[in-house]
């Protein structure tokens, strides 16, 4: 089986989960915690988007993992429009849902 990495990204409240598998094998999963000082400065969720990518960015090369490695990104829920469960690949049309 040609190895292939998937990145999930976990968004909380408070918290940012972060886990990078090898085909089914988990490699790494960071859970990285957000102070209420830290996230004081963003009036709304959407304004936090440049700062956890951030973190996320940072948690993967502090771990010697680069993007270019990546097949598949994965995240839970989001704030868009009511949509069946499954697999959605991001488009122009999910973008402007979420913002």
């Amino acid at each position: 089986m040609t190895p292939f990495n998937i990145l999930v990204v976990n968004p909380k409240d408070f918290l940012t989960q972060v886990a990078v598998y090898q085909n089914h094998k988990l490699l790494y999963m960071i859970s990285r915690k957000h102070s209420a000082n830290e996230l004081m400065p963003f009036k709304t969720i959407y304004d936090q988007v440049q700062f956890r990518k951030e973190s996320v960015l940072r948690d993967l090369k502090n771990n010697d993992f680069f993007l270019d490695e990546l097949k598949i990104v994965i995240s839970r829920g989001g704030l868009i429009k009511p949509v069946q469960s499954g697999v959605f690949a991001v488009n122009d049309r999910l973008r402007m849902d979420l913002w």
